[in-house]
């Protein structure tokens, strides 16, 4: 059994980047981008990698 998936996929950074990409693609979709219009999209991003990082066994609260 995986002990730490976190570390395993390349901890906060690869979460954070795989975080980005996803969010880029959702903005240049039309069908999606209208969903985002008026959101703090750093903020939005931000979330979302502690939230992944949590599920994968990261407790540590970001230092940003």
């Amino acid at each position: 059994m995986i002990e730490d998936l976190f570390d395993l996929i390349g901890g906060r950074s690869a979460i954070e980047a795989a975080t980005a990409l996803f969010y880029d693609k959702v903005l240049h979709d039309d069908s999606l981008r209208h969903f985002f219009e008026g959101v703090d999209m750093a903020h939005l991003r931000s979330r979302q990698a502690m939230s992944i990082s949590m599920l994968l066994g990261n407790f540590q609260p970001s230092q940003r």
